[in-house]
């Protein structure tokens, strides 16, 4: 197979634009936190990454409205316009229940969580503004992404992470820890705009009013694929919750860098995975059986190569990057992004198997494992956290991943819905 065969199509240009994206976003990442370590203390990005933390429940307002909306746009583009202004309606109606709901609930069970040092109230708005200004915007990109225009995206999403680490850092000084939920704001403005005015030189998105078929069809599919959503969120979310609960605000700070950590390395690897839905879909509405199951073949192959290769080398030389990016005062998060660099690697076994069958619409074994994994992961990560201390947390984390992902790819091995390939696989990619 000839690599420049590879990237000649669609499918493989569109992941070739999201994995330079995140090498530009891990960068400015890298950077931009080398800055904020070392201009702030550890309990300050302790209480950041908590109050992001709440105001991310925010995104279940999504309710797999961004999965449906890429699929519907990408094998049905003449009526993107219905399923953009659908979406968005949406998201506006759900979001401002859901904020109501997360102000009342930290006001009433913040000091669980928020022991040592409080948010001020507007240090909790700036940061639910933020997060409700970047679901709106998603609705513009994953429109776009739908298009097959995921190169442009993939730009605003690196002009969006560039611009949060440059307003935070220049308002430090004058702001202190206001300056993140400010940066955040204004970023996530910055980025919206951007999408916007993308959109529209790109594709006529004249408003349209919500009517129940188009409702219909994006919340019934949406919906089945809900449970990968929460799943994804819960564990994101549930591991500085239950830090803050069982230890220190300082200890949410390092599972908050772990994280970054090891979501740098899956945004890598997820990059190549992502393409997947909407190429899927659009096989399907072709009808292309074979493109779909080809289409998964090599996509295993490679995030199987590169994973692997990815996560040995970084748990090698994960204590030389941390002690050079964070300092020693951050010892700690070698060991926690060892282990959460292992439990990514096995989490994205399952990814193009994810990605292809919510494309095909084949939502129930993907609801089914998202919500026994979700289970497992807070039973595990509490018990191993309260026996083992901080690293247990990751841990748990891992033994989830592992267990959850082999299972669900021994079990569709032996299912019809697509890994019962012709024993003639061709040996060149799907094209488009």
């Amino acid at each position: 197979m000839q690599i420049s065969r590879l990237f000649s199509h669609t499918v493989s240009q569109n992941a070739l634009a999201n994995a330079l994206r995140t090498v530009f976003q891990v960068i400015i990442g890298i950077v931009g936190n080398y800055l904020i370590v070392r201009s702030v203390s550890v309990e300050t990005l302790g209480l950041w990454a908590l109050t992001l933390t709440f105001a991310s429940f925010l995104n279940l307002s999504d309710m797999g409205m961004s999965t449906a909306l890429i699929k519907h746009v990408a094998s049905d583009a003449k009526r993107r316009h219905e399923y953009f202004w659908t979406t968005t309606l949406f998201y506006c109606l759900v979001g401002t229940i859901i904020s109501g709901i997360l102000v009342v609930f930290l006001g009433l069970f913040g000091s669980l969580f928020f022991k040592d040092i409080q948010p001020a109230p507007q240090f909790f708005a700036l940061t639910l503004a933020g997060v409700f200004v970047g679901l709106l915007t998603s609705a513009i990109l994953n429109t776009l992404n739908g298009l097959q225009l995921m190169k442009r995206t993939s730009s605003v999403e690196v002009s969006k992470s560039f611009t949060y680490y440059v307003f935070t850092l220049s308002l430090i000084p004058s702001l202190g820890v206001m300056a993140f939920p400010v940066g955040f704001l204004g970023s996530n403005i910055f980025g919206g705009s951007l999408a916007l005015t993308l959109l529209l030189s790109k594709a006529s998105i004249p408003f349209t009013f919500p009517n129940k078929v188009t409702f219909k069809q994006l919340f019934f599919f949406g919906i089945k694929s809900y449970g990968l959503g929460i799943t994804d969120l819960a564990k994101t979310s549930f591991l500085k919750l239950i830090t803050s609960w069982l230890f220190i605000i300082e200890f949410v700070a390092f599972i908050d860098l772990a994280q970054k950590i090891i979501g740098y390395i899956k945004q890598f690897l997820a990059s190549i995975v992502f393409p997947l839905l909407p190429a899927a879909s659009l096989y399907q509405a072709r009808q292309e059986d074979d493109k779909i199951r080809r289409l998964y073949v090599w996509s295993l192959i490679i995030v199987l190569g590169l994973g692997l290769v990815t996560s040995v080398t970084y748990i090698l030389l994960a204590p030389f990057i941390i002690t050079l990016w964070l300092g020693t005062q951050y010892t700690p998060v070698i060991l926690l992004s060892q282990i959460g660099s292992a439990a990514i690697f096995f989490n994205l076994l399952s990814g193009p198997a994810y990605a292809v069958l919510q494309g095909m619409g084949k939502q129930k074994p993907l609801l089914v494992t998202s919500l026994v994994s979700l289970v497992v992961f807070v039973v595990l990560v509490s018990v191993f956290a309260w026996m083992r201390g901080l690293p247990g947390t990751m841990q748990g984390y891992l033994i989830t991943e592992a267990l959850t992902s082999t299972g669900l790819i021994i079990w569709l091995s032996r299912k019809t819905l697509l890994f019962k390939l012709s024993p003639h696989i061709s040996r060149s990619p799907a094209k488009i």
